[in-house]
């Protein structure tokens, strides 16, 4: 699953992609310092996951993972070729899920850009407006494109003008740069979003990139992000970034203390990460093989048969049957051992439905 950082220029993209990645990618205080995405493969925190490997005493554990791109800035006028353009827009449509970040921080050194006018002051939610109104523009004329080929084939044919009255819905949300995914859409119109991958479709977070805690303007700039977020459907994260890329330098006991003094306690990317997570509606199932036990993240409502292709397809084509018990009752039981005693191990067939925190073993004719 991709999770893409999404804003207009010297918002603090690359700055929270290194939060979240350690990867270096160059910073700079002038616009498109990015250009070709920068891409990094991510472990999700998973606490559970180091209890269940210690229970059964697993020597490795291997996390879920997720990838994180960090996109170039976004320009107005992205839709008409200003900035990167089209290069711009083709990164976002290959995006699972975006990070809106949104520059809530004050700081002279570094350039405004991005916006044809810029604000008299902090206005995150100014910025969301912008990046969503661009990305409406571009889903228009997908969906034009759309129309007039749906029009055509409509034409006498009572069973096709169901398409073109589902397209004129969704674009007259987005005459109104109402993004897709804020809307409550009928079956038809949310299989055309996923068909025609509108970028205002995608799940998103609107992220506001502060400065430190405290500061008034910065607070209430992240006030306006919420207020815009709900309006949207769309939650609002507040990081520090370049707070947590100091953290990030410290030793352990050093940032525990500079993080109680700033009174920043959550780290900006387990928080992220596990937004990324929500945002995908992703759940995550367990496999203890000898002596590895690994996290692995689907999307909810996959089956025990889905489940098994995820991890190797030899697997879903073998499979037999799963056996199936909640981390919770794995962990109160002590062992494996004391689980089945207790009959709390299941079997279930290539239909079951995988619950959030099972540890599924999966029994297949493979060789």
């Amino acid at each position: 699953m991709d999770i893409g950082l999404l804003g207009l220029p010297n918002v603090g993209k690359s700055t929270l992609f290194n939060v979240l990645t350690g990867c270096g990618a160059a910073v700079g205080p002038y616009p498109f310092t990015t250009v070709e995405p920068n891409k990094a493969v991510l472990p999700v925190p998973d606490p559970r996951l180091e209890e269940l490997a210690a229970l059964v005493g697993a020597e490795e554990f291997r996390p879920a993972r997720l990838r994180v791109v960090d996109i170039a800035g976004l320009v107005e006028g992205a839709h008409e070729g200003l900035g990167l353009g089209n290069r711009f827009l083709a990164h976002v449509r290959e995006m699972d899920a975006l990070f809106y970040v949104v520059r809530l921080f004050a700081d002279a050194d570094v350039a405004f850009a991005g916006r044809k006018e810029a604000p008299a002051s902090l206005d995150g939610a100014g910025d969301v407006e912008t990046l969503t109104a661009e990305l409406a523009l571009a889903d228009l004329a997908t969906l034009e494109r759309r129309l007039e080929k749906a029009e055509r084939a409509a034409k006498g044919k009572k069973e096709e003008g169901r398409e073109p009255a589902a397209l004129e819905r969704l674009r007259a949300a987005l005459d109104e740069a109402t993004p897709v995914r804020a809307l409550d859409l009928a079956d038809d119109e949310r299989r055309l979003a996923r068909e025609l991958f509108l970028l205002t479709a995608k799940a998103a977070v609107y992220v506001g990139n502060l400065g430190q805690p405290g500061r008034g303007e910065e607070e209430e700039a992240f006030a306006a992000l919420e207020r815009r977020g709900a309006a949207d459907a769309t939650r609002a994260v507040a990081v520090y970034g370049k707070l947590e890329e100091e953290f990030s330098r410290l030793e352990a006991d050093d940032e525990a203390c500079m993080r109680a003094e700033y009174g920043v306690t959550c780290r900006a990317r387990d928080e992220l990460l596990a937004a990324g997570a929500e945002l995908l509606s992703l759940i995550t199932f367990y496999t203890v093989e000898g002596t590895v036990t690994s996290a692995w993240q689907v999307p909810a409502g996959t089956t025990a048969r889905e489940g098994a292709a995820r991890i190797h397809s030899d697997l879903a084509e073998h499979f037999i049957r799963a056996e199936v018990i909640a981390s919770a009752d794995l962990l109160g039981a002590g062992s494996l051992k004391e689980a089945r005693a207790a009959g709390l191990v299941r079997t279930e067939g290539p239909e079951y439905v995988i619950a959030a925190g099972d540890v599924v073993t999966i029994k297949h004719g493979a060789k």
